[in-house]
């Protein structure tokens, strides 16, 4: 939810020196390259960390410069973790325990 959610956290950089090509295009193939990738069921796979849109953030895709507001570039960085819930492992030790 980036700014929209309770908490945010908004940073401010400030790039020195000379840029090879256009910065819009830059950051938009950076923004493509290093994407959240979503963690699917049936993997061991426990986290994913990668930029999203601050106003799709299931729905990471950032064509047509969607990243851009104004002269600002807006987007999240989106962790997501898979774990068990606490209370069901703890369901699934008792009724092994009983076994």
């Amino acid at each position: 939810m980036g700014i929209f959610s309770p908490t945010a956290s908004i940073v401010k950089y400030k790039v020195e020196g000379e840029i090879e090509s256009s910065i819009i295009q830059t950051v938009e193939e950076s923004l493509k390259k290093n994407t959240i990738i979503e963690i699917e069921e049936n993997t061991t796979q426990e986290l994913s960390i990668g930029w999203t849109s601050t106003h799709s953030p299931f729905n990471p895709y950032f064509e047509d410069s969607s990243f851009l507001v104004g002269s600002y570039f807006i987007f999240s960085l989106r962790i997501d973790k898979k774990k068990i819930p606490a209370q069901l492992l703890k369901k699934k030790l008792d009724q092994e325990i009983k076994k």
